[in-house]
């Protein structure tokens, strides 16, 4: 493979019946010279002494420099030793094909924006062999950053050791779950034998989950028979994520003093941004009748727009209606002339007066 250094040996043995002396060996590429360097060799260095039916091997170190076929040829020079005489032979040819260096695509992804706090988010990292041969012990490195809290769950699944051949993927899979919102930076590597590696990153946001409060307000809060009070319920989402179909509601306790008029305006369901907020109103009449000291309860619902999760919020204030006092009922009664004449007209006039509060 391109890039990276290789062993050619030569075996030698003596199959005669006589020791051999003096024995060297030696390669040369006979074509495609130019697609390798000898960087050492041959270890032994020789000359070395062979026994009948022994044998040794040389090896020398070659590094690939480029795409193509080698082919190596060797001879092997020696002596008969005690008998004279020299020793020629030839060896290959052999052929090395060098391949191309195997090479990372990378590509980072992570599940679409925005995530909410509550959910999960799954991280994956596509790495592609886009080389020419094999990319072996593959084992992935992730880094999350950001501003949001995610917390880790499990991964990476393969956790690493992965070999590909080229133009097949892998995808190495994280699990997070994400427990406040913020930015999320996401960077990863793919890291191989011989210094094979890609990278990739990605960014996402998590948005702090809705949350729904509320404030109830009652004016006047002491009121008298027959005054207008006005209930106002204020709803506010103060979480990240935007809220739908916020619907409120209003009880009275059971007796209260109270007549609803009107409300409530408006009658919902609304959509509520994150940080946004929306007002409520009812109307209703003070009564002298039912318990004149009571508790005002309001509710809001609804739904994260996002998750579909159930949201509620509520609040309560008291509510007093004075007593109303019982009527004065006065009676006056006046006549005509005193004394009245014989056979004369008599005319009475009779006054009835309310100096209470209360209607008869």
């Amino acid at each position: 493979v391109v890039g990276r250094w290789f062993r050619v040996t030569l075996t030698v043995t003596n199959t005669g019946w006589t020791a051999a002396a003096n024995v060297t060996a030696g390669i040369w590429p006979q074509a495609g010279g130019a697609f390798v360097a000898v960087q050492g060799g041959p270890v032994p260095a020789g000359p070395v002494s062979l026994a009948p039916d022994a044998a040794a091997t040389f090896t020398w170190t070659y590094s690939a420099a480029g795409v193509g076929t080698v082919t190596f040829g060797g001879s092997v020079t020696g002596s008969l030793g005690a008998c004279g005489g020299d020793l020629l032979e030839s060896a290959g040819p052999t052929d090395v094909s060098i391949l191309p260096a195997p090479a990372l695509d990378v590509a980072l992804d992570a599940d679409a924006s925005p995530v909410v706090a509550g959910q999960w988010i799954r991280i994956a990292l596509t790495a592609t062999n886009s080389g020419g041969s094999d990319a072996t012990g593959l084992t992935p490195e992730l880094n999350v950053g950001g501003s949001a809290t995610l917390v880790f769950e499990s991964g990476p699944v393969p956790a690493g050791g992965v070999t590909l051949a080229p133009g097949e993927p892998v995808t190495f899979a994280w699990t997070y779950s994400v427990a406040g919102g913020g930015s999320i930076l996401l960077s990863a590597t793919a890291v191989g034998d011989f210094g094979v590696a890609g990278s990739a990153s990605a960014a996402r946001t998590a948005l702090a989950a809705a949350r729904l409060a509320a404030r109830l307000a009652v004016v006047p809060a002491s009121a008298n028979p027959g005054d207008a009070v006005a209930v106002t319920l204020t709803v506010t989402n103060t979480g990240g994520e935007d809220a739908a179909g916020i619907t409120p509601g209003l009880s009275l306790d059971a007796g209260a003093a109270l007549t609803a008029v009107a409300g409530p305006t408006p009658a919902g369901p609304l959509a509520l941004p994150a940080g946004g907020s929306t007002t409520f109103a009812w109307t209703f009449s003070a009564t002298g009748c039912g318990t004149p000291s009571f508790t005002v309860t309001a509710t809001v619902g609804g739904l994260a727009a996002l998750t579909g999760r159930p949201l509620a919020a509520s609040a309560a204030t008291g509510v007093v209606v004075a007593a109303q006092p019982p009527p004065d009922i006065a009676v006056a009664v006046t006549s005509g002339p005193v004394p009245a004449r014989p056979g004369g007209p008599v005319t009475y006039r009779i006054v009835v007066a309310n100096s209470g509060v209360a209607t008869i």
